[in-house]
């Protein structure tokens, strides 16, 4: 398969995914949680990656989680945070906060379902084909805390083989 084949591929299986990822971040947008209290956030993305046949691991303390796919070449990472700020939502939408006094301000729902979805289009790509290539999933809990959730996932390994 050439690369023009392969990116068509991976396009394919992006627009595959489009109506359940608006879903996905609809749904963390609604549901935001706060640094290192990000559990439901963890559990949905963990679940959703099993679901597609992959092997997450969660963080130590349950929040955030690393996850491999494909087996040949480098490791190139792909990072998203997960994590909402105190700050309440003003929007009128549909999708509006439920949690008073936190949202989604930085747009690390967008972050998290961006990570999810190009993971999910790759596992269906690589390795049919011919098709090549590994990456690392890295959903960072605490992106606005002090300390961050960084040091925690470095500390398990997330970047261990990172080309």
């Amino acid at each position: 398969m050439d690369t023009e084949e392969q990116v068509g591929g991976i396009a394919g299986a992006v627009v595959g995914l489009q109506t359940e990822l608006v879903a996905f971040r609809r749904h963390l947008h609604a549901h935001p949680e706060l640094s290192w209290r990000e559990h439901e956030t963890t559990r949905l993305l963990r679940d959703r990656l099993i679901a597609a046949g992959l092997e997450p691991r969660v963080a130590d303390g349950g929040t955030g989680l690393t996850c491999d796919i494909g087996t040949d070449g480098p490791i190139v990472a792909l990072r998203g945070d997960i994590d909402a700020l105190p700050i309440a939502d003003a929007k009128q939408v549909p999708y509006r906060s439920t949690v008073d006094g936190v949202c989604h301000a930085c747009g690390h729902d967008l972050h998290a379902t961006a990570t999810l979805g190009a993971g999910l289009a790759l596992a269906q790509v690589l390795g049919r084909d011919g098709t090549t290539g590994r990456v690392r999933l890295i959903l960072q809990p605490a992106e606005e805390a002090i300390p961050s959730g960084a040091p925690v996932l470095i500390a398990q390994g997330a970047m261990e083989g990172v080309a």
